[in-house]
């Protein structure tokens, strides 16, 4: 009698078994334990490290204070009590240094008896895509009545990169710009994208989340420098129009506002760093010399570009606008160097805001 081997296929309740402990397993480490390990890092929820483009809460950022949501200002709930007035402020970090949020909440509660809360979005070093990511994923559940979007000169960083590696949502720049349904919602498919996946372009001549480079301190032009192109233009004109339809479909008003710069004809980085340019900046408060954009040319030009974008969308559809940099461009004491306003500036800044909603009765 011969021996024969036989090998018995898996009992199906063996493999039902094998299959559930699998997505418990994906359960339990994706709803479990990520989120207790990113709460052990101080981030307040799964959804919180899902945005990504928040900063840190309950620090403060040299005079600013994040509140316990990531953002400056008032600390929202999501629902919004239909007597009250809320507005929102996107932008970089000349719409947040200096308690920028601060500032415009106490000015706008003089103008109205209505109750009012303002929250800040803006964040230092961001981008108009930054922008979209905030408003599409997180600020549009809070109802707000007005939008103050502040967009400019960090874009022109995107340029930056080989024409081949240039990409329309700026993935090329960083990880947390690609949004996809899988990436929003699983921390464990964000953590491998960026960790394994994203991985940063071989041309550039910036580490956009790390600080400025050698070029930046003085040192050659690097090859890629605006390799794009000035591709970015299209995307930041897209990104504004974007931002203007999601906010009015939620209901909202977007208010557009050129960006205000100050470059002086005898700029050089010498002269900024021996204060000699006329910038009122005493206590060194966030200084950045206008080559962590680009060449002196290329940033005055590309600023100039962006607010020609802007009136544009703002006169074609019908969207207000505050023209900032017609009000302040010109004058060197209002900023502590060529795009942060100093803080007489930041009072001009709030200022002219606040009249701008007095004049419109937005209030």
């Amino acid at each position: 009698m011969r021996l024969v081997n036989i090998i018995k296929a898996p009992q199906t309740g063996n493999v039902v078994l094998l299959l559930i402990s699998m997505i418990f397993a994906f359960l339990f480490a994706e709803f479990v334990f990520a989120p207790a390990l990113f709460l052990m890092e101080g981030q307040p929820s799964r959804s919180f490290r899902l945005l990504g483009v928040a900063a840190e809460p309950n620090i403060l950022i040299d005079d600013t204070k994040i509140n316990s949501q990531g953002f400056t200002g008032d600390v929202l709930d999501r629902q919004k009590s239909p007597h009250t007035t809320r507005i929102l402020t996107l932008g970089g970090s000349a719409m947040f240094n200096r308690r920028m949020t601060e500032r415009l909440i106490a000015s706008l509660k003089k103008i109205g008896s209505k109750p009012l809360e303002v929250q800040g979005g803006a964040l230092r070093t961001h981008t108009s895509r930054h922008s979209i990511i905030k408003y599409k994923y997180h600020f549009n559940m809070y109802h707000f009545d007005y939008v103050l979007i502040y967009e400019g000169v960090n874009d022109l960083w995107m340029n930056h990169v080989s024409a081949d590696e240039f990409r329309p949502d700026y993935s090329h720049a960083g990880p947390w710009y690609k949004r996809n349904l899988l990436l929003n919602n699983s921390i464990i498919a964000r953590y491998l994208y960026d960790r394994f996946i994203w991985s940063s372009p071989k041309c550039n001549i910036y580490d956009l989340w790390r600080g400025q480079q050698a070029f930046s301190r003085g040192g050659p032009q690097p090859v890629c420098y605006n390799g794009a192109n000035f591709r970015a233009y299209e995307t930041f004109a897209e990104n504004i129009r974007k931002l203007v339809k999601l906010i009015r479909a939620d209901n909202g008003v977007p208010i557009l506002i050129t960006y205000a710069f100050h470059i002086p004809a005898n700029y050089t980085m010498q002269a900024f760093q021996d204060d000699k340019l006329g910038y009122v900046n005493p206590t060194h408060y966030d200084p950045q010399p206008v080559e962590l954009w680009g060449a002196v040319d290329y940033v005055r030009a590309g600023i100039q570009e962006q607010n020609r974008i802007i009136r544009s969308i703002a006169r074609d559809e019908s969207v207000l606008m505050v023209d900032l940099d017609n009000k302040i461009s010109g004058n060197i004491l209002m900023f502590g160097d060529s795009v942060h306003p100093s803080e007489k500036g930041v009072e001009a800044f709030v200022k002219i805001i606040t009249d701008f909603f007095v004049s419109n009765g937005l209030l």
